[in-house]
C-alpha cells in the first residue's frame, strides 16, 4: 500500500508556461466560478440560468446597458492595474481605492477650474490631474515609509479612512444651504399651519 504524505509536497513557479496552458487555467476558473454561483444561486432558491439571464442582459443587453457597464467598470480595472504594478514592484499598496478617490477629487477641481475652456484642452487636463492627484496621495505612504518608517499596509489603508472622510465633508459642506429641510422640519411647518 502506498502511503499518501502531502509533506513531500510543494508548489514551484514554473519558469515557462504554455499558451495553451494558460488558456486551459483561465478555462477552468471561468468554469469554477459560474459553478460556485450557480450553488449559490440554487441555496437561495433561484434559478441559476434565470439569474445569469438577468446578469447577462442586465449588462450588456442593451447599448445603453454595456455603456454603463463600461462606465462602472472602468474605474476597477485600473485600479486593479495600479494594484498589480505595485505588486510586481514588491510594493503593498492597498490603499488604492483611496488613491482613485484622490485622483477623482483633483480631477473634478481642475475641471471645475476649467470651465469654459474647449473639451480639447479638459479632458487630457483632467485625466493627467487625475493620475497625478492618486499619484501625490500614494506618495503620502511613501512619505511615511521613508522618513518615519511607517508599514505602507497600514497606512495606505489609514490613508483610505481619511479621504472617504475628506470627501464627505466636502459633500455635506458643498450641500449646505441647497439641502432639502428634514422630513422632522416639514413636519414642524406643516402642524404650524
Amino acid at each position: 500500500m502506498t502511503e499518501f504524505n502531502l509533506v513531500e509536497w510543494r508548489l514551484e513557479r514554473r519558469l515557462e508556461t504554455r499558451p495553451t496552458a494558460r488558456v486551459v487555467a483561465l478555462a477552468a476558473a471561468a468554469a469554477a466560478a459560474v459553478l460556485v454561483c450557480s450553488l449559490l444561486f440554487a441555496a437561495a432558491g433561484a434559478s441559476p440560468r434565470a439569474a445569469f439571464e438577468a446578469l447577462l442582459k442586465g449588462s450588456f443587453g442593451s447599448s445603453r446597458a454595456a455603456g454603463e457597464t463600461l462606465v462602472k467598470a472602468t474605474p476597477l480595472i485600473f485600479t486593479g492595474v495600479a494594484a498589480c504594478v505595485a505588486f510586481r514592484a514588491r510594493i503593498w499598496n492597498i490603499g488604492a481605492e483611496g488613491q482613485i478617490f484622490a485622483g477623482a477629487m483633483f480631477a473634478y477641481w481642475l475641471q471645475h477650474n476649467l470651465f469654459g475652456f474647449s473639451s480639447f484642452i479638459q479632458i487630457p487636463v483632467v485625466i493627467v490631474g487625475g493620475v497625478v492627484g492618486g499619484a501625490l496621495y500614494a506618495g503620502l505612504a511613501g512619505v511615511l515609509k521613508t522618513r518615519f518608517s511607517v508599514d505602507e499596509v497600514i497606512s495606505t489603508v489609514m490613508l483610505n479612512y481619511i479621504i472617504v472622510y475628506v470627501i464627505s465633508l466636502l459633500l455635506l459642506r458643498g450641500r449646505g444651504a441647497r439641502r432639502a429641510p428634514s422630513s422632522s422640519r416639514r413636519r414642524r411647518s406643516i402642524q404650524a399651519r
